[in-house]
């Protein structure tokens, strides 16, 4: 069966190559939309959320379409080279990158699953000239998993797994790779810290600022969404100001994920359970206060 996804990936891939751009994306809207109608379950956690978050049910439509739209546009570099449409993406603040790297010699990039952060990875590899590892996990599909990983490679950067732990990911900046990191999924709270994100308290690992003061390297957040006008955009922000308080620091870099996610709404993974409310009962009564003090923050 892993061997049957495999090339039935492949396959599908380079059909949708063979299409104009703009009629594979379309068709992965159509989809997209359908697929809204077949999985009530997500549908109805995509609409938690946003409820959640609050903006607008009725997002929740465009959330289904794009998500179609992007995982055509994501099947379709497996056949495109790397720098393929490169000229068509606006990047922004890109100096922020390179002046990090110069000062620091790597740099942890952290992003969110918001936009087509697969082509996002390919580009930063492209114009840095730069090693990059993202972390990540494997898929349980293991034909899935060998065509996402061949279709980073051929984007010219590879995968850390993240099982391998924080060791790895030190060594791998301490051998001068950057270091991509999305950060926006849940953490388990014996894991993590209590943050706020989109006013409601969130669990959320620290290990960005303990990487960042064990190895020397900078932060970079950067961001990819589609604008109004149908513009691709690659946000590069300013180096993050490390403080040494790794729950301000993390605090802070979820306050730019949200923002970003409202200036991309529907372009957002919403479909993740991102607020589990199960997570605290899974708390302590030290931990349970801190996160009503999250929320308590996020209201203000």
């Amino acid at each position: 069966m892993d061997t049957v996804v495999y090339y039935s990936l492949r396959s599908l891939a380079r059909l949708l190559y063979l299409f104009p751009e703009s009629w594979s994306l379309r068709l992965g809207e159509l989809l997209g939309s359908l697929a809204g109608r077949l999985v009530p379950k997500r549908m109805a956690l995509c609409r938690a959320n946003l409820r959640l978050a609050g903006l607008d049910e009725a997002l929740s439509g465009a959330v289904f379409r794009f998500l179609g739209r992007n995982l055509v546009a994501i099947l379709r570099l497996a056949c495109s080279d790397p720098g393929h449409d490169a000229d068509k993406v606006v990047v922004e603040g890109f100096e922020s990158y390179l002046e990090a790297r110069k000062r620091c010699g790597r740099v942890i990039l952290i992003t969110a699953h918001l936009g087509n952060w697969e082509k996002l990875a390919r580009l930063q590899r492209r114009h840095s000239g730069h090693p990059l590892q993202v972390v990540g996990r494997s898929l349980d599909q293991r034909g899935a998993d060998r065509f996402l990983r061949e279709l980073r490679q051929r984007g010219g950067f590879t995968v850390l797994e993240k099982s391998r732990g924080v060791r790895a990911m030190l060594k791998a900046l301490r051998q001068g790779n950057d270091l991509g990191l999305l950060i926006d999924q849940r953490v388990a709270p014996h894991m993590g810290i209590w943050v706020p994100f989109f006013g409601a308290p969130v669990s959320a690992v620290p290990v960005v600022s303990l990487l960042a003061k064990a190895s020397g390297a900078a932060i970079v957040p950067v961001f990819t969404g589609i604008d109004a006008a149908g513009q691709e955009r690659i946000h590069y922000l300013p180096e993050l100001v490390q403080t040494g308080d790794e729950v301000a620091e993390t605090k802070e870099l979820n306050r730019l994920i949200e923002t970003h996610i409202r200036r991309y709404p529907e372009q957002w993974f919403w479909l993740h359970n991102r607020w589990r409310e199960k997570d605290l009962d899974q708390v302590d009564s030290k931990g349970r206060r801190a996160a009503e003090a999250c929320a308590a923050e996020g209201d203000r």
